[in-house]
């Protein structure tokens, strides 16, 4: 398990890379400035992501018989968590949120979601082929 982890952790960190080098790029493309307030989305998910997924791999190491209850505290944790960051967001912009805001925060719902549900399938197959 403990390999894994770090597995789900470098993919994890190749993702947050990924978006953030492709947020620049559009940016810069649009010829807007390279980063703005924004841009704190994607260190937010990966931040949110990794430690719902730590807590997460706690539990399950702790008591493997009671993952789904585990499994949907790990998930009220990441949707109180993504609305005190939205919160904060708002609060500190300049301009509110915007449309711009609103379609990066959800693309990378979209991405970070999608990869942990990869995860959740490596998971699983390293579990059964263990058994």
């Amino acid at each position: 398990m403990k390999n894994n982890g770090n597995k789900y952790f470098l993919v994890l960190s190749l993702i947050s890379l990924g978006l953030s080098a492709a947020y620049i790029a559009f940016r810069k493309a649009s010829g807007m400035s390279l980063v703005d307030e924004n841009f704190l989305i994607i260190p937010a998910f990966y931040l949110i992501t990794g430690i719902s997924h730590q807590l997460l791999l706690r539990s399950i190491s702790a008591n493997p018989s009671r993952f789904q209850m585990n499994f949907m505290m790990a998930m009220a944790f990441k949707m109180l968590a993504y609305l005190a960051f939205l919160g904060l967001m708002f609060y500190i912009s300049s301009e509110g949120i915007t449309m711009s805001f609103v379609l990066l925060f959800f693309l990378c719902y979209m991405v970070y979601t999608g990869f942990e549900m990869l995860a959740l399938r490596w998971y699983k197959n390293e579990a059964n082929k263990a058994s």
